[in-house]
Protein backbone atom coordinates (compact mmCIF):
# COMPACT_ATOMS: atom_id res chain seq x y z
CA UNK A 1 0.00 0.00 0.00
CA UNK A 2 1.42 2.93 -0.95
CA UNK A 3 1.47 6.21 1.70
CA UNK A 4 -0.20 9.40 0.81
CA UNK A 5 1.10 13.03 1.09
CA UNK A 6 -0.68 14.95 3.35
CA UNK A 7 1.58 17.99 2.59
CA UNK A 8 -0.26 20.32 0.86
CA UNK A 9 0.39 22.55 -1.68
CA UNK A 10 0.50 26.54 -0.78
CA UNK A 11 -2.60 28.34 -1.54
CA UNK A 12 -2.37 30.51 -4.46
CA UNK A 13 -1.19 34.12 -2.88
CA UNK A 14 -3.12 36.64 -5.58
CA UNK A 15 -0.82 39.28 -6.79
CA UNK A 16 -2.08 43.39 -7.53
CA UNK A 17 -2.75 43.75 -10.86
CA UNK A 18 -3.44 47.71 -10.62
CA UNK A 19 -2.72 49.88 -7.41
CA UNK A 20 -3.92 53.53 -6.85
CA UNK A 21 -3.59 55.93 -3.78
CA UNK A 22 -6.24 58.52 -3.43
CA UNK A 23 -6.14 60.63 -0.29
CA UNK A 24 -6.76 58.26 2.91
CA UNK A 25 -8.02 55.51 0.26
CA UNK A 26 -5.67 52.71 -1.00
CA UNK A 27 -6.94 50.64 -3.78
CA UNK A 28 -5.52 47.66 -5.22
CA UNK A 29 -7.27 45.19 -7.71
CA UNK A 30 -6.04 41.80 -7.43
CA UNK A 31 -5.90 38.84 -10.17
CA UNK A 32 -8.81 37.01 -8.60
CA UNK A 33 -10.88 40.12 -9.32
CA UNK A 34 -11.27 41.41 -5.76
CA UNK A 35 -10.95 45.29 -4.88
CA UNK A 36 -8.93 45.55 -1.67
CA UNK A 37 -9.92 49.25 -0.72
CA UNK A 38 -8.07 50.25 2.82
CA UNK A 39 -8.37 52.98 4.69
CA UNK A 40 -5.75 55.26 6.64
CA UNK A 41 -5.49 57.33 9.02
CA UNK A 42 -3.32 59.70 7.64
CA UNK A 43 -6.05 61.99 6.86
CA UNK A 44 -9.41 62.89 7.09
CA UNK A 45 -12.38 61.02 5.76
CA UNK A 46 -14.04 63.91 3.80
CA UNK A 47 -17.70 63.47 2.00
CA UNK A 48 -16.37 64.87 -1.11
CA UNK A 49 -13.84 62.52 -1.79
CA UNK A 50 -16.63 60.36 -2.37
CA UNK A 51 -17.18 60.81 -6.09
CA UNK A 52 -13.53 60.87 -6.93
CA UNK A 53 -12.50 57.56 -5.13
CA UNK A 54 -16.29 56.00 -7.27
CA UNK A 55 -14.57 57.56 -10.55
CA UNK A 56 -11.10 56.25 -9.55
CA UNK A 57 -12.73 52.67 -8.73
CA UNK A 58 -14.45 52.83 -11.88
CA UNK A 59 -11.52 53.15 -14.21
CA UNK A 60 -9.85 50.27 -12.01
CA UNK A 61 -12.18 47.75 -12.95
CA UNK A 62 -13.74 48.42 -16.39
CA UNK A 63 -17.09 50.15 -14.52
CA UNK A 64 -17.97 46.66 -13.88
CA UNK A 65 -19.00 45.48 -10.09
CA UNK A 66 -16.41 44.12 -8.29
CA UNK A 67 -16.46 42.25 -4.41
CA UNK A 68 -14.55 44.59 -2.63
CA UNK A 69 -12.87 43.85 0.88
CA UNK A 70 -12.33 47.04 3.19
CA UNK A 71 -10.00 47.51 5.55
CA UNK A 72 -9.37 50.40 7.85
CA UNK A 73 -6.80 51.66 10.20
CA UNK A 74 -7.32 51.96 14.21
CA UNK A 75 -7.74 55.30 14.53
CA UNK A 76 -9.85 55.93 11.62
CA UNK A 77 -13.61 57.74 12.03
CA UNK A 78 -15.98 56.33 9.24
CA UNK A 79 -18.53 59.54 9.01
CA UNK A 80 -22.29 58.71 9.62
CA UNK A 81 -22.64 60.12 6.83
CA UNK A 82 -20.44 58.61 4.48
CA UNK A 83 -21.68 55.25 5.69
CA UNK A 84 -25.39 55.78 4.35
CA UNK A 85 -24.45 56.63 1.42
CA UNK A 86 -21.81 53.68 0.94
CA UNK A 87 -24.78 52.05 1.69
CA UNK A 88 -26.41 52.87 -1.53
CA UNK A 89 -25.69 51.81 -4.69
CA UNK A 90 -25.37 54.84 -6.48
CA UNK A 91 -23.04 55.70 -3.44
CA UNK A 92 -20.22 52.68 -4.17
CA UNK A 93 -21.62 52.30 -7.68
CA UNK A 94 -18.67 49.56 -8.62
CA UNK A 95 -19.09 47.13 -5.04
CA UNK A 96 -20.88 44.05 -6.43
CA UNK A 97 -20.65 42.69 -2.45
CA UNK A 98 -18.77 44.32 0.62
CA UNK A 99 -16.72 42.73 2.97
CA UNK A 100 -16.07 44.74 6.35
CA UNK A 101 -12.47 43.14 7.91
CA UNK A 102 -11.58 44.50 10.98
CA UNK A 103 -10.18 42.90 14.62
CA UNK A 104 -11.08 46.39 16.14
CA UNK A 105 -14.22 45.80 18.74
CA UNK A 106 -15.34 49.81 17.48
CA UNK A 107 -15.16 49.15 14.31
CA UNK A 108 -16.98 45.58 14.01
CA UNK A 109 -19.39 47.82 16.08
CA UNK A 110 -19.92 50.34 13.89
CA UNK A 111 -19.99 47.92 11.04
CA UNK A 112 -22.89 45.96 12.58
CA UNK A 113 -24.76 49.16 13.07
CA UNK A 114 -24.18 50.20 9.17
CA UNK A 115 -25.73 46.97 7.94
CA UNK A 116 -28.09 46.13 10.46
CA UNK A 117 -29.72 49.76 10.43
CA UNK A 118 -28.60 51.41 7.23
CA UNK A 119 -29.16 48.18 5.28
CA UNK A 120 -26.79 48.16 2.30
CA UNK A 121 -28.33 47.87 -1.02
CA UNK A 122 -25.56 44.86 -1.73
CA UNK A 123 -24.62 41.94 -0.13
CA UNK A 124 -22.60 42.66 2.73
CA UNK A 125 -20.73 40.94 5.71
CA UNK A 126 -17.92 41.89 8.80
CA UNK A 127 -15.46 39.32 9.20
CA UNK A 128 -12.31 39.32 11.18
CA UNK A 129 -10.32 37.68 9.03
CA UNK A 130 -9.15 38.49 5.21
CA UNK A 131 -9.05 34.89 4.56
CA UNK A 132 -12.64 34.25 5.70
CA UNK A 133 -13.51 37.63 3.73
CA UNK A 134 -12.10 36.67 0.77
CA UNK A 135 -13.96 32.61 0.68
CA UNK A 136 -16.87 35.02 0.43
CA UNK A 137 -16.09 37.43 -1.74
CA UNK A 138 -15.24 34.77 -4.47
CA UNK A 139 -18.88 33.62 -4.08
CA UNK A 140 -19.80 37.50 -6.23
CA UNK A 141 -17.00 36.28 -9.13
CA UNK A 142 -17.89 35.27 -12.10
CA UNK A 143 -17.60 31.30 -12.56
CA UNK A 144 -14.75 30.39 -14.97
Amino acid sequence: MKAESTVSKPAHKPSVINQKTFGIFSLSLRDDGILHRHVSARGEYKMSDLPELNSIIGEMVNYDPVPVMVTIDESVTVPFEAREVMAQKSGSPYSKAVAYVTKQLAHQLIASFHININKPERPTRLFDNEEEAVEWLKTFLPSN
